[in-house]
């Protein structure tokens, strides 16, 4: 029994003394990677001479003169030059910033998640928001077919209203086009629109052949595939020998497989195609997550022009129109606000509104909106109508309003240039506003800037 307590007590101080050394061997370990981690990261440091370090601060000077001219080519080129001595957080920021200006909105994507690598913090709210606003940017997809008049879907759903050739506003990404015509075979093809660009498919469809018609009537006819001559009678098939019954469930196996019972399906050959654009989507996915929420595409509208009425008492010289409408894909919803100045008097009429923008071509779009709010008009003094009698008596009046309008838009990077041929606003009549219903037409142009 004595021998027994001793030999236990010998191996439990071996153990002891085994393990403070695993302990002791791990922390070197671990001090040592980190002296060598830092070690390695000096020694990149000094790979780069002072004059190559002078020479990037004079690239980046350069640069930030040029960039705050607005030559944002010029700049660009500089910050390429500087990164390729050295890249920096700094650098990598300034180049984003350049291709963002330029309207290069893939690079400009690209080098921002550069940046969000670096994992410097400076300038990281800014990168967010910039990749978010990028990835938020509709893409143009057109589609042009030989012969036209067919029938797209975008990754399953169809675009209405439209037959080839068609122009149509989708997300940047991966897209599945299926194109469908009556009479012609089924075209599937997968197309790549990086950010801010424009992806396109020509494609010729070729009809589907029926098999020719056989007349087993007509005299001298021949069916197709055979020579004309009585078919020889076949020989008789030798039977299939006989397979001997399995033993067991387990052995029994599928039909046209190699699968068992009792047995999980191996996977042969390579893994279906779309693995990879699963893949893709997963790690887009991972990464929203890590973002904050994205802001909905916000735009601030401005117009300015005259008005005609339908009273000519309230004949006014001039309208001007505020807006501020939130984007929803080819939709928006938004408050519109207008001010009327008349002869005799000043309408102010407020409406929540909303609407659909259709796109005619590339940057060019008819906007359509719709309203209902409420309206204030002063007079400055009494109105009266053509037989003399008081309508518009001095002092604040208010009805209920109705708006609608009509806007052809260009784009030309965030700022929209729009003409507005027709802006109505109809006073219902159920206010103390009179004579109604009263409707005023005006013909506005003016500037939209999306956020």
């Amino acid at each position: 029994m004595k021998n027994t307590v001793v030999a236990l007590a010998v191996c439990f101080f071996a153990l002891s003394v085994v393990a403070e050394g695993r302990t002791a061997f791990a922390q070197e370990s671990s001090g040592q990677a980190k002296a060598a981690k830092k070690k390695k990261k000096k020694k990149k440091e000094d790979k780069v001479s002072e004059a190559d370090k002078l020479l990037v601060k004079d690239f980046q000077d350069k640069a930030m003169g040029l960039f705050a001219k607005g030559d944002y080519e010029g700049a660009l080129t500089y910050f390429l030059k500087a990164d390729a001595i050295t890249s920096t957080s700094y650098t990598l920021f300034s180049i984003a910033k350049c291709y963002d200006n330029m309207y290069k909105y893939k690079e400009a994507y690209d080098y921002y998640n550069r940046y969000i690598d670096t994992g410097e913090k400076a300038n990281y709210d800014a990168v967010i928001e910039a990749i978010a606003r990028i990835e938020s940017m509709p893409v143009i997809v057109k589609v042009v077919t030989t012969p036209a008049g067919a029938t797209v879907y975008i990754d399953g759903k169809e675009v209405t209203f439209q037959k080839t050739p068609i122009v149509s506003e989708v997300e940047a990404g991966l897209h599945t086009i299926l194109i469908k015509k009556p009479g012609f075979k089924d075209v599937s093809r997968e197309l790549e629109i990086p950010f801010g660009g424009v992806g396109k498919i020509d494609e010729t469809l070729h009809p589907i052949t029926s098999p020719a018609v056989f007349d087993d009537k007509a005299p001298g006819s021949v069916k197709p595939g055979t020579t004309g001559k009585p078919a020889e009678k076949p020989k008789e098939a030798a039977k299939p020998k006989e397979e001997p019954k399995p033993k067991a469930i387990a052995d029994v196996k599928l039909a046209g497989t190699g699968d068992v019972y009792g047995e999980e399906p191996k996977p042969e050959g390579k893994p279906p195609g779309n693995e990879k654009k699963k893949k893709k989507e997963t790690l887009k996915l991972e990464k929203k997550a890590r973002q904050p929420m994205r802001p909905v595409p916000m735009a601030l509208s401005l117009a300015a022009g005259a008005t005609v009425s339908t009273s000519k008492m309230m004949g006014s010289y001039i309208d001007v129109s505020l807006g501020v409408f939130f984007r929803i894909r080819d939709g928006f919803v938004g408050l519109g606000i207008d001010n009327m100045f008349f002869v005799d008097g000043y309408l102010l009429a407020g409406y929540p509104a909303g609407g659909y923008t259709l796109r005619v071509w590339k940057d060019l779009s008819l906007s359509f909106a719709a309203g209902f709010g409420a309206a204030y008009l002063h007079a400055f003094r009494k109105g009266y109508d053509p037989d003399g009698a008081i309508v518009i008596e001095t002092g604040s009046h208010w009805d209920l309003v109705a708006h609608a309008d009509v806007k052809l838009r260009y784009r030309i990077g965030p700022i929209i240039l729009q003409a507005i041929p027709v802006h109505a606003d109809v006073l219902l009549g159920v206010g103390s506003i009179e004579p109604a219903p009263l409707a005023q037409f005006a013909f506005l142009a003016g500037l939209a800037v999306e956020f």
